[in-house]
């Protein structure tokens, strides 16, 4: 309601003085007084397309018999799942190292890296959305914007260069069957995490597999991650 109504009230002085009263008693209903929690602009996005397109979302959104868990909630410096009670997940809290993996520094200096690549990450998350909503629009609603059924292997490929290139070898595997799958096992590896995190984990992922829609933020979010940091790899390299 407060974003709606601040959308609305740039001119309204009477809509201004709702939206500060919606924001006060959000505020107040919890001891301590609580802030405003936005959701990731690619997630208040997704929603509105599925509304566009008449599809359920927030029917399918929680997993049945853990209404608690949210699929489209994301470490905030990159696209996996943060740890339960947390804003980070395993591989960029910079106190809870994951335990295996390829990348053997210290949690505090994935911690580091990911802080400095926030603001590139961002970036390109905005750059995809812009360009995807307008040829969505500019398609009057025609264009597969979002997670397909069909040819999937090829939307990646257009849409998600970046993870497409991450998948590697699983390409070759990849049919529109078992593509959330591969996607997963390649972006939601629970690996190294505790076992209350990798139950977190596996309850995500199968919900996904489960509805292979819900996959969308999670791609968009690995595919800005993927690009910004091709795009440190580069600089570094000049």
């Amino acid at each position: 309601m407060y974003v709606g109504l601040g959308f609305c009230a740039e001119h309204d002085e009477d809509l201004q003085q709702v939206a500060f009263a919606v924001k006060l008693v959000h505020s107040h209903t919890k001891q301590p007084p609580r802030d405003l929690e936005f959701a990731p602009i690619e997630v208040n996005i997704f929603i509105q397309h599925c509304s566009y397109l008449h599809l359920p979302v927030e029917d399918i959104r929680y997993p049945q018999e853990h209404r608690h868990i949210d699929p489209l909630r994301f470490c905030e410096l990159c696209w996996r799942q943060p740890l339960p009670g947390r804003k980070l997940c395993g591989y960029h809290a910079p106190s809870d190292p994951m335990l295996s993996g390829s990348d053997t520094r210290k949690a505090a200096a994935r911690y580091k890296e990911g802080v400095r690549q926030k603001e590139l990450l961002e970036n390109a998350i905005n750059r995809i959305l812009t360009r995807e909503v307008t040829r969505f629009h500019d398609s009057l609603f025609q264009d597969q914007m979002l997670f397909p059924e069909q040819d999937i292997a090829a939307w990646l490929a257009e849409r998600r260069p970046a993870v497409w290139r991450e998948l590697g070898h699983a390409q070759h595997a990849l049919t529109d069957e078992n593509a959330d799958q591969i996607i997963l096992s390649v972006l939601h590896d629970p690996g190294g995490l505790s076992y209350k995190a990798t139950s977190l984990y596996r309850i995500i992922s199968a919900h996904i597999q489960s509805h292979p829609a819900l996959i969308w933020p999670m791609l968009l979010r690995a595919e800005g991650w993927y690009q910004s940091r091709e795009l440190i790899e580069k600089k570094t390299r000049w």
